[in-house]
């Protein structure tokens, strides 16, 4: 019999079990002159992210 090879899409999904595929960054939110982190929509914007991301966010 001959050897068959292991299909690379197999490997792949084997692989994603194994490994994390995202990890969780620290980031920082950019906004226009006009507004402020002290702004209601962008302080909730901020928390939102670091809630979702897990990770710890700045303004």
């Amino acid at each position: 019999m001959a050897f068959r090879s292991v299909p690379i899409s197999f490997i792949t999904v084997l692989l994603l079990f194994f490994f994390p595929v995202s990890r969780s960054i620290p980031f920082i939110v950019l906004h226009g002159i006009g507004d402020q982190c002290s702004n209601q929509g962008v302080k909730q914007f901020t928390e939102n992210l670091s809630s979702f991301s897990g990770s710890k966010g700045y303004c």
